[in-house]
């Protein structure tokens, strides 16, 4: 009987676990060492399966803004630290379009009325991204940085 717990394989177990509730004296009784080694090896399958999933979800998120950028987006270019967008007014992209708020993109406007107008916007929907022609303004409740491009 001893050989026979001993040759049992993983996934052997692991059906009897799910199945057979009356192999759970049995499994106790292998020790602490057995049952460990049987709980890793358990949270390392089920780790392997969510970051599979997780990187799918990645995945199909990259694939939708690069289609939206290809197909919605108006025409850009970036040199020597400017950002160029082909659009003479400023581009907005909703809350229910975007994972991180509101965007606002505005290469054209230098004035700085028009910008804190821009912030004072993305503070009322509670965060957002800021995107000018030469820096890009990051709004959320933990941060608000400014970068240079």
């Amino acid at each position: 009987m001893n050989e026979e717990k001993q040759k049992q394989g993983f996934f052997k177990r692991f059906w009897n676990s799910i199945v057979k509730i009356e192999k759970y004296p049995d499994m106790a009784a292998e020790g602490s060492v057995r049952a460990f080694t049987y709980l890793c090896k358990i949270v390392a399958i089920l780790a392997i399966v969510l970051c599979i999933g997780m990187m799918y979800q990645t995945y199909q998120i990259l694939q939708e803004g690069i289609r939206y950028l290809q197909n919605e987006f108006p025409e850009f270019s970036y040199e020597d630290g400017v950002l160029q967008v082909a659009s003479e007014e400023r581009l907005t992209i909703s809350e229910e379009d975007s994972y991180v708020g509101r965007t606002i993109i505005d290469t054209k406007t230098e004035d700085e009325q028009t910008v804190n107008k821009y912030i004072n916007e993305i503070e009322k929907n509670g965060e957002g991204i800021i995107v000018l022609k030469d820096k890009l303004i990051l709004k959320n409740r933990a941060i608000s940085r400014n970068y240079k491009l």
